[in-house]
């Protein structure tokens, strides 16, 4: 990328910290633009020469064109040391850019690995015939969910869709469960993964939270709590879990 300022007089390059300068662009175009002014000031001093020469019968004349050749002289090498220390300047700061290009790869390849983790490549269908139950009655007992995992370690994981359960014994709480390769380190519970509604004679009753139980074995428990002899529909929302345990405090059930 060429340089963003340049300097007044030769519109010579003038870098800032964010560019990339470059040897064919920035420093040949640079190094044509000193050759030509060099060879203008060479010429300068030859026409200087050529004046003095023939103004031999005017010692005050020949002594001044003398002295602006030399001026001319002193002034070409002074732009000679510049370009020279431009092009220092150039290299340092080519030098800087792809350090910097180094280091945002490496942050771009360690952003990247970063992310595989919440890749979540493995998607499962859970029917009927894949779950077993407790305390559910199996005439009331609808099942279409779908469970997504990462494939690196199974660490992360989302669990939606929708169970449709009644319970056997209305005094206790039941669950609807199926096998994943999910293995936490201890057991732990998912508060408030999913809304439950409750239907009656087809008219939809109260509404409350569901909760999610992982176990180590990679059991997955989905509850269904108590509430009366009523058909619950348990709508279990798209999140996404970590398969930790963060001492989550239980649902309120008032």
């Amino acid at each position: 990328m060429a340089s963003t300022n340049k300097t007044s007089n030769y519109n010579l390059s003038q870098f800032l910290g964010t560019d990339k300068p470059t040897w064919l662009g920035d420093y040949n175009s640079d190094m044509q633009k000193i050759d030509a002014q060099m060879k203008v000031n060479a010429d300068n001093v030859a026409t200087a020469i050529s004046s003095a020469s023939t103004a031999t019968s005017t010692a005050n004349t020949a002594n001044a064109t003398a002295n602006q050749a030399n001026t001319t002289a002193n002034t070409a090498n002074t732009t000679a040391n510049q370009a020279n220390t431009t092009a220092g300047n150039a290299q340092s700061t080519a030098n800087s850019a792809l350090a910097t290009a180094t280091t945002a790869q490496t942050s771009a390849n360690t952003a990247i690995a970063n992310t595989e983790e919440f890749n979540l490549d493995t998607i499962t269908s859970i029917a009927k015939s894949d779950t077993t139950s407790s305390n559910v009655n199996n005439d009331y007992y609808l099942t279409n969910l779908k469970l997504a995992t990462n494939s690196a370690n199974k660490s992360v994981f989302k669990l939606y869709g929708q169970v449709v359960a009644k319970l056997t014994n209305t005094q206790v709480d039941g669950y609807i469960a199926f096998q994943s390769a999910l293995r936490p380190t201890a057991d732990i519970t998912i508060n408030g993964a999913g809304i439950c509604s409750f239907e009656s004679n087809g008219a939809i009753g109260a509404l409350r939270l569901c909760d999610i139980e992982v176990k180590t074995t990679g059991e997955v428990r989905i509850i269904v709590p108590i509430f009366g002899d009523n058909i619950c529909r348990l709508m279990l929302l798209a999140n996404l879990y970590l398969v930790k345990d963060f001492g989550d405090t239980p649902t309120p059930t008032e």
